[in-house]
């Protein structure tokens, strides 16, 4: 039978992954401005006004339970953005690319091997992006390797990790800032921090939708030129439009 027919559901993982980073946008947003008050106090302080503790402590209190939630926050976008790219990568191969640079296992350990980490995982994005293109025939083998990639993938990965690169510094500031003039240095850095990484939030939505209606879009294209689907496909009222045709695994019950 054609693998195409076994075109694995995207969409509620699509969804959950959307959802997490839409909150992680969301505390970015918040630490930004509770960083900037933070951030007043200590100027204030460094130029000798009074500031009164209850003022520095509930300060310091949300932005440091704001911190707290957007690391627990990362974990989760980072877990549900890590399956649905998984399946996303084992799905090309299913739509009839062939030829592809790295096992299934390696959309999910590419993204914690030190150094290879910092561009295997955005090989992988471009192989997805390029094998989903629906104008792509039915039977493309190789020839999706040529297809461009928009710079919307480039933009997300560089603020991925310029991002993170800056979170750590900014980390490390606010962990050893012992005055008032090192903590407002570090708030510098903090701010920078969630300024871009709320970026990278937005752009990884936009990517993250994209991929997905662009799979659903091949997947549509493939069954339109393949063999009829095997039985125990889903019921078309329960699928995206254009995939009545193909069907999904696992089955979804009627």
């Amino acid at each position: 039978m054609n693998p195409s027919w076994n075109f694995l559901a995207l969409r509620g993982r699509s969804q959950i992954a959307v959802g997490l980073l839409a909150v992680s946008a969301l505390l970015s947003l918040l630490s930004i401005v509770f960083e900037f008050d933070l951030r007043g106090l200590m100027e204030r302080l460094a130029a000798g006004q009074p500031v009164t503790f209850t003022e520095l402590n509930t300060a310091d209190d949300r932005a440091s339970l704001v911190a707290d939630l957007s690391l627990m926050a990362f974990i989760g976008t980072a877990i549900a953005f890590i399956i649905w790219f998984h399946r996303a990568y084992t799905n090309i191969e299913r739509l009839g690319a062939g030829d592809l640079r790295a096992s299934r296992g390696w959309s999910i350990g590419a993204w914690f091997v030190p150094i290879l980490n910092l561009v295997r995982p955005k090989q992988l994005m471009d192989d997805i992006w390029r094998a989903s293109d629906p104008a792509l025939p039915a039977n493309v083998a190789g020839g999706w390797r040529e297809r461009p990639v928009p710079g919307l993938l480039h933009a997300w990965w560089a603020l991925f990790l310029i991002g993170n690169a800056v979170s750590n510094v900014a980390a490390r500031m606010i962990t050893g800032a012992e005055t008032a003039a090192a903590r407002q240095s570090a708030s510098t850095w903090m701010l920078l921090s969630d300024a871009v990484l709320l970026a990278g939030a937005v752009l990884g939505i936009l990517v993250v939708r994209a991929v997905t209606s662009r799979q659903e879009s091949r997947a549509a294209r493939v069954a339109g030129g393949g063999s009829p689907p095997a039985p125990g496909f889903a019921t078309a009222n329960e699928r995206p439009a254009g995939l009545e045709n193909v069907t999904i695994w696992p089955p979804i019950s009627a």
